[in-house]
């Protein structure tokens, strides 16, 4: 699989993008759950985070300012609910500077589960964002190509980590 798939069932709020990367999913998990290294590939392309807080274990909290080449700029937050080295994370939408203990979160309006599975040598990533409504889901489409995005940033930053420079 050279790049990402979608896939947006009609009748489901659920967004789901997969794709094969060309190494092992102990090293995508790193990378994944590393805020330095996850700053280099998050998002579309164009896009510089920010990623102030990131505490990757079940109730942690993340943050992420993304810029975006026009300027403009989205604070996407959330909570961890699952960490499950090296082959699971699920985490949930969060309100901005929320770090409540989750029973006091509202209901999610997202929660999006990535799943890392050995595929050969390589890894196939899946994540799967289920939303409260197909209605959310469509407010979050922009997501899927952000991801899908992200992806080929990741590819291409596997390539600079297997050839050694930084």
């Amino acid at each position: 699989m050279a790049s990402s798939t979608i896939s947006i069932p009609f009748d489901q709020p659920l967004i789901r993008v997969e794709r094969v990367f060309d190494a092992p999913r102990q090293l995508i998990f790193r990378l994944i759950t590393d805020p330095f290294h996850l700053a280099q590939f998050l998002g579309p392309h164009g896009v510089v985070n920010d990623i102030s807080e990131m505490d990757v274990r079940p109730g942690g909290y993340w943050r992420n300012l993304m810029r975006f080449p026009d300027g403009s700029e989205d604070c996407a937050t959330g909570v961890f609910l699952e960490v499950v080295e090296p082959e699971r994370i699920v985490w949930r939408d969060a309100p901005q500077g929320s770090t409540a203990a989750l029973a006091e979160l509202t209901p999610a309006q997202l929660v999006t589960t990535l799943l890392l599975d050995e595929a050969g040598a390589g890894t196939r990533f899946t994540a799967e964002v289920r939303a409260t409504t197909i209605a959310v889901r469509n407010g979050a489409l922009a997501f899927a190509e952000g991801m899908s995005q992200g992806n080929e940033k990741l590819a291409d930053y596997l390539g600079v980590l297997g050839s050694g420079r930084r």
